[in-house]
């Protein structure tokens, strides 16, 4: 029988899930799916099996119910498509996110309770220093490129400027 199956002209090969082959797409969709469906034990159960199955459960429940609690939320995008590598530093993300959600508002929110004398931007005063747009446009880091550098050089002239 080895013999035959050395002179088999068929041979399986791995094929990453998005290199544009007919049907692969589907064929990872549906193993994902597959593997999310709970199965019933057909023996006896280790502890360790168990701990298992129930931490698979509660996950897949617990990301179905922040999907629902956070839907009307600025950043519920996040939960369908992260812009970034989830896997990747906090270094990018945290920018994206703050500006995203709005919580980089320190000195709007100092305004607002009456400790700034205006939303401005710290380091040019021409608008608000939490919108992506007014990064690209603030005297103050026109040297930078990406929004990531220019929020990080931010948030370290407005420390200065505090001290």
């Amino acid at each position: 029988m080895v013999g035959n199956l050395y002179y088999d002209s068929k041979k399986e090969e791995w094929i990453s899930a998005h290199c544009d082959i007919a049907g692969n797409e589907r064929a990872d969709f549906l193993a994902k799916k597959g593997a999310l469906v709970m199965q019933r034990p057909t023996g006896i159960s280790t502890y360790n099996s168990l701990r298992l199955f129930s931490n698979m459960a509660f996950k897949y429940n617990f990301k179905i119910k922040v999907a629902e609690m956070s839907k009307d939320q600025l950043w519920a995008i996040l939960n369908e498509n992260p812009f970034w590598d989830p896997g990747a530093s906090r270094k990018p993300a945290v920018p994206h996110f703050r500006l995203l959600t709005g919580h980089d508002c320190l000195r709007s929110h100092r305004y607002r309770i009456g400790i700034a004398e205006s939303p401005d931007c710290t380091l040019c005063d021409s608008g608000p220093s939490t919108i992506t747009e007014h990064l690209s446009v603030c005297p103050a880091l026109i040297s930078l490129n990406s929004t990531v550098e220019k929020h990080w050089r931010a948030r370290a002239l407005m420390t200065q400027m505090l001290l």
